[in-house]
């Protein structure tokens, strides 16, 4: 059992990083985007410029 949870907590982080790479690919418009990893938390995606034009 202590092998699942284990597993599983690999799985759901290999997912939850894939999502965030998946959603930034969507997110760039010709913007250079800035990976912050914080050292307590997940990683942050910003846009390094916000124009607002689309």
């Amino acid at each position: 059992m202590n092998v699942f949870s284990h597993l599983l907590k690999v799985l759901v982080l290999i997912f939850s990083i894939l999502a965030v790479f998946s959603t930034a690919d969507l997110s760039i418009d010709g913007e250079s985007l800035v990976l912050s990893i914080n050292e307590e938390g997940p990683i942050k995606v910003r846009r390094a410029r916000e124009t607002g034009e689309h």
